[in-house]
């Protein structure tokens, strides 16, 4: 048995099973969870748009720009210190993002073990790379900043360079709206 069990250490269960609040918790947390998640997935695929854009390379594509959102940020780092119209749109939006360290928050999110069961909060427990055993622990407040910041470098992003948009046609009111249920299996 290992020496260093702590508290997000260990594995949660409720006597008797899930409770109806565990059941409320899962669908805020979800919710919350996918924004950051969905919207992050957006904005790496802004950053691709922006470096493709910048390499001006007609037989690139997006495998060409394959890369984690920390190299896509060093690769727009290099293109923002130009001088040209493009540099100087990206700048002060690249900088914006890592000012409020999206990047990191994003991953502390991501990356964290959440609490599936209502403990009067949300908590998470993450171990992050090369701490040293230290356990950092969420309490999920800042959850819905994080998504709202998330969007709002999205849009930032996307003023950066000019990209083909496909508009959709609007749907009637008659079209039915698609819905998930997630049943969650208790523990014997």
């Amino acid at each position: 048995m290992l020496s260093n069990h702590n508290v997000p250490g260990l594995r949660m269960t409720r006597r008797g099973g899930a409770h109806r609040s565990d059941m409320a918790v899962h669908q805020s947390l979800f919710t919350l969870l996918g924004l950051v998640t969905l919207v992050s997935g957006h904005i790496e695929l802004e950053m691709k748009r922006i470096l493709l854009t910048a390499n001006a390379e007609p037989e690139a594509g997006f495998s060409d720009v394959d890369l984690t959102w920390k190299r896509l940020e060093d690769k727009l780092a290099e293109v923002a210190e130009g001088d040209d119209p493009l540099a100087r749109r990206l700048r002060p939006t690249l900088l914006w993002g890592l000012e409020m360290r999206l990047r990191e928050r994003r991953n502390a999110v991501v990356h964290s073990a959440w609490s599936l069961y209502d403990v009067g909060h949300f908590e998470a427990a993450r171990l992050p790379h090369k701490s040293d055993g230290e356990t950092v622990l969420d309490d999920g407040n800042g959850l819905a900043e994080l998504g709202v910041q998330l969007r709002e470098y999205l849009n930032r992003l996307q003023r950066v360079v000019k990209w083909p948009i496909l508009v959709l046609p609007p749907l009637g009111d008659n079209v039915p709206i698609k819905e998930c249920s997630l049943d969650v299996a208790q523990e014997p």
